[in-house]
């Protein structure tokens, strides 16, 4: 269904942890020595969530797209069918065994 491309995420992850450390600390969650504007670490949040966005491929559930030789093979068929050559019941039998 979907797949992880694990650097994305880990870099997604590490600016969404940086981002929320700082923004907490802004907001007097956390205490440490530094001083920040208010307000800027949710841009690497918002980095984060893309980083991790981005390194979740879905897939659908749909067939394969068929390779060029089939797609050949396919075209090769329905031209015989046009040409009367070959009758679609004929047609749909080669189709399967290509399979």
């Amino acid at each position: 269904m979907f797949e992880l491309k694990s650097n994305k995420l880990k870099w997604g992850l590490i600016l969404i942890s940086i981002g929320a450390v700082v923004w907490a600390r802004n907001y007097g969650l956390l205490s440490f020595p530094f001083s920040f504007s208010k307000d800027w670490p949710i841009i690497l949040v918002a980095l984060g969530l893309v980083g991790i966005w981005k390194s979740v491929s879905f897939k659908s559930n749909s067939k394969k797209i068929p390779s060029k030789e089939k797609k050949r093979a396919i075209g090769d068929i329905l031209k015989d069918i046009e040409n009367g050559d070959k009758s679609a019941e004929d047609a749909v039998k080669e189709l399967d065994s290509q399979k």
